[in-house]
C-alpha cells in the first residue's frame, strides 16, 4: 500500500479514501477488462498500460556526460591558450585548441552510438582518452 499512497485522496464527507492508481496504470476486473463496479464489485487489480506519454525532464546519465565533455572540448577549440579537461577518475589533462579541434571534428563524424560510446570512453580515464585521441589523429 506504501507504493499508493501518495495516489490515494480523501472524500472530506465521509473520510473515505479513493485510490487512483498513477499515470501508466488502470483498474482492470478478473477477467483482464476494464474495471466495472457494477460487473466485477470489489474484484479488481492494477495493470501497466502503455508507457506514460509524458515527457520526462530528466537527461539521461549518458547524455549529461556527452554535453559536458563536448562542451568543454568546444570551449577549448575556442580559446587561444591551453585549456584542461577534467575526467571521472579526478585527472585533469590539458589539451591545445588545435588537439581539441581534431576531437571534435573525430566525434561529430561519427554515428550517434559510436558518438557516445567515445564520449564516455574519453570521460574515463587518461589512457582512454589517450586512445581516442590516436585514433582521430590517424584518421
Amino acid at each position: 500500500m506504501t507504493k499508493w499512497k501518495k495516489h490515494v485522496k480523501t472524500n472530506a464527507k465521509d473520510g473515505e479514501g479513493k485510490i487512483n492508481p498513477p499515470p501508466g496504470w488502470s483498474k482492470v476486473g478478473p477477467d483482464g477488462s476494464k474495471y466495472d463496479k457494477e460487473k466485477h464489485g470489489n474484484k479488481f487489480s492494477y495493470k501497466k498500460t502503455e508507457e506514460s506519454t509524458e515527457e520526462s525532464k530528466l537527461v539521461k546519465f549518458g547524455e549529461y556526460i556527452t554535453e559536458g565533455v563536448m562542451s568543454d572540448l568546444l570551449k577549448a577549440t575556442k580559446s587561444k591558450k591551453d585549456s584542461e579537461i577534467t575526467l571521472d577518475d579526478g585527472a585533469d589533462i590539458p589539451i591545445d585548441p588545435l588537439t581539441s579541434q581534431i576531437l571534435v571534428k573525430y566525434i561529430e563524424g561519427l554515428s550517434s552510438s559510436e558518438k557516445n560510446r567515445t564520449i564516455q570512453q574519453i570521460q574515463r580515464t587518461e589512457r582512454a582518452f589517450m586512445k581516442v585521441l590516436g585514433k582521430a589523429h590517424e584518421g
